[in-house]
């Protein structure tokens, strides 16, 4: 039926309009035609600005015709696909007061934007699906903490932190592709840590990664295998630009700390030639429990100084030769088994009952008398002399062979001379008597300022 309109004339009570009675029957014929249709009989009532379904548990149906969409102001739905209509426009979902945003379902949630994911709440973001989230945008993920904030993972015991390596073909979330396993050096996961230079965005004219913690993998996989990985920490040196490895550990055990590498026990330089060099702070030392030394040698071929000693708890070998953990007796000498093996031994003296034996040295100036060793001629009858004469200013020198004897009131001499100079002789000698003693007086013949005189003596009793 067609809307039956009511005639209300000109003015109030024109007489122009409708009557009372044909007025209410078009209200009754409208009325009549509107509550026979069924979604409104039946299905649905609007009550203010609510519209819901009559029937226990039915659902509000709104679509559109053919290709046509729901719009509600700049929201699109078709389908069961929801978009902005508005060009441009940001969707948001936004919770009232309290309320949380929850996406449910049976399965997957899958995000799979063409850019970047951007989540910025101002509070809590929780993720508590009963299945799987799977995220495979066609850029990055990005978390912004603007305040320096921390991204936390709250872990039940026993769960684990997986990251999954497979080729570009592969599409995991799908279960889509051929699997192409790792080659040896291939990365495996990096863990990159950028600057940033304006905020909510990473710009790589100005910043690189400074810090990768890098896994790659350590040797050529093959299907229902295990393999390890190699970890790296790469850092950039202060004032540069590329990234160096700084801690490195392989499938093996090895691990690199700068080009120092340590397996099992043992510590060598990666690179050629280097040397190690430990080096304590302030007044700390080095201190080595057990040192086994194979070579110890200069740089620059000089002497090797050791400015304060060396202090060896236990056995010290040095050049094949085992050396004694504890000291020996006074006067004791060092011996050798032949088999490299050292060891303190008792030497014994001869036992000298009829003669003494001394040495001596004096320097003498220039013509100067002067008696350079006594003996008492009371105790002694005679004795040997072995003279050596250093004229260090010529480069000349002299030595004498002088045998002394005395009677008790008288001492005489020879002396034989070999020279390295056809001079003179740069000093004569003479044996005295002079109160108890007998004295090998010298003279010195000239030459240079001062002669020093070294001398061997052998006396032999009365």
């Amino acid at each position: 039926m067609p809307r039956q309109t009511l005639n209300t004339g000109n003015n109030a009570n024109d007489g122009l309009g409708d009557d009372l009675r044909t007025a209410m029957q078009k209200i009754e014929a409208n009325f009549t035609e509107l509550y026979n249709e069924t979604a409104v009989d039946t299905q649905l009532t609007i009550s203010g600005n609510k519209l819901s379904a009559n029937q226990s548990n039915a659902s509000v149906q709104i679509e559109g015709n053919g290709t046509g969409d729901v719009l509600i102001e700049g929201i699109k739905i078709h389908d069961n696909e929801i978009s902005t209509h508005r060009s441009n426009d940001t969707l948001f979902l936004t919770n009232n007061g309290t309320g949380d945003v929850s996406i449910g379902g049976s399965s997957d949630v899958i995000i799979d934007p063409t850019d970047d994911v951007i989540i910025r709440p101002t509070s809590d973001l929780k993720l508590t699906p009963t299945d799987d989230i799977l995220m495979a945008p066609g850029d990055d993920i990005s978390i912004y903490s603007p305040s320096g904030g921390s991204v936390s993972w709250n872990r039940k015991s026993g769960s684990n932190f997986n990251t999954y390596t497979t080729a570009d073909s592969i599409n995991a979330y799908q279960g889509t592709g051929t699997l192409a396993l790792p080659d040896q050096g291939d990365t495996l996961f990096n863990l990159l840590i950028h600057g940033v230079n304006q905020a909510g965005s990473y710009n790589a004219t100005y910043f690189s990664a400074g810090v990768q913690l890098r896994a790659e993998a350590g040797v050529d996989w093959a299907a229902g295998s295990n393999y390890g990985s190699t970890f790296t920490l790469r850092t950039v040196k202060t004032g540069a630009t590329a990234l160096e490895d700084r801690i490195k550990i392989d499938i093996d055990g090895s691990v690199e700390i700068g080009s120092l590498d340590f397996n099992a026990g043992t510590i060598s330089t990666t690179t050629t030639n280097q040397n190690i060099t430990l080096t304590p702070n302030g007044t700390g030392k080095v201190v080595v429990v057990s040192l086994d030394v194979n070579e110890i040698s200069s740089s620059d071929s000089s002497a090797i100084q050791i400015n304060d000693g060396i202090n060896v708890h236990g056995a010290l070998m040095a050049s094949g030769l085992s050396f004694p953990t504890t000291d020996g007796s006074t006067g004791q000498l060092i011996k050798t088994d032949g088999a490299g093996n050292l060891s303190f031994v008792t030497v014994a003296a001869p036992t000298l009952n009829h003669t003494a034996q001394a040495d001596g040295t004096a320097t003498v100036a220039n013509s100067t008398t002067t008696a350079i060793d006594t003996f008492a001629h009371a105790t002694y009858r005679s004795a040997k002399y072995l003279v050596s004469i250093a004229d260090a200013q010529n480069g000349e020198y002299e030595t004498h062979d002088i045998l002394v004897v005395h009677n008790g009131s008288t001492a005489f001499m020879t002396d034989s001379v070999v020279k390295s100079h056809t001079d003179t002789d740069r000093a004569t000698f003479d044996a005295v008597l002079n109160g108890s003693n007998i004295e090998l007086r010298t003279t010195n013949g000239g030459g240079s300022p001062g002669l020093v005189y070294k001398f061997y003596r052998n006396l032999v009793e009365v």
